[in-house]
């Protein structure tokens, strides 16, 4: 009888390596199986394999690794916005530690900005990958996406102090010109067109490689313009006639322009 004690008490930590490690071995296996269909584009299939783990293991290792990639599917491949969202809402309820813990966040946020039109949801949800994330990128791309909302929501000041934070405090960062750009675009739309061309002229000094580096100059054209200042518009519609996209919106500036100044 002490032998078989003994022999138990022996048992008893392989007994505990198995539950531990044996446990997560089936829910990998369904993740391995969901990977590759996804990868051959059976997301059904996938999503299949992912609402195992979630409904059969809730405590593998991977079951948030589930719902994550079952939010993208959704998402990215079946264009299901609804399901989507409750995947990544559930995966930050249950899972806080999760690595894709900001991912799902900012999916969130994405989502009721681009796909529901909630600028106001979407502000509260990218604030909280501000205040409270650690990577660097997701709190830049947070930050623009804010300002962004508040400019659809037609809150012209508001989109501007965001995109003014944006800039001083990531100067270099991916989103700093777009953000300074934007800037100058918010007091043009409010008629101040001073402001606007200060900021746009500053613009092309600040970001010289900059892709937006034309729409600045026509802006500048038409801040200009908007001025009454027929023959700097003009000069400047002429110097980036040759490598503005829409050629034909330069040429009718300019013919109009051309005829204004004929008559003064």
């Amino acid at each position: 009888m002490k032998r078989d004690r003994r022999l138990l008490f022996k048992a008893i930590p392989l007994i505990i390596i198995i539950i531990l490690f044996g446990c997560d071995a089936i829910p990998k296996r369904h993740f391995e199986s969901a990977e590759k269909m996804w990868t051959d584009g059976d997301y059904k299939g996938a999503l299949r394999e992912y609402e195992k783990i979630i409904e059969d293991y809730p405590k593998s290792t991977v079951a948030d690794d589930a719902y994550y990639w079952q939010g993208l599917t959704y998402y990215l491949s079946l264009n299901n916005t609804e399901a989507a969202l409750n995947s990544f809402q559930t995966l930050v309820n249950k899972y806080p530690g999760s690595e894709y813990f900001f991912q799902a966040q900012m999916y969130i946020a994405d989502i009721y900005d681009k796909k529901k039109g909630n600028y106001r949801q979407a502000i509260t949800e990218y604030q909280k990958i501000i205040e409270h994330s650690n990577n660097k990128e997701l709190i830049e791309e947070a930050r623009f996406n804010t300002a962004e909302a508040y400019f659809k929501l037609g809150d012209l000041n508001q989109a501007r102090i965001e995109w003014d934070l944006q800039v001083n405090q990531i100067p270099n960062g991916k989103y700093a010109d777009e953000a300074y750009y934007k800037t100058a675009t918010t007091y043009f739309i409010q008629g101040r067109y001073q402001e606007s061309l200060e900021h746009y002229q500053r613009f092309l000094s600040k970001y010289p490689e900059s892709k937006l580096i034309l729409d600045a100059k026509f802006a500048i054209a038409n801040c200009l313009e908007e001025q009454d200042n027929i023959p700097e518009a003009l000069k400047m519609y002429r110097s980036i006639a040759g490598s503005y996209p829409n050629k034909k919106i330069i040429a009718t500036k300019i013919a109009v322009l051309q005829k204004r100044l004929a008559k003064e």
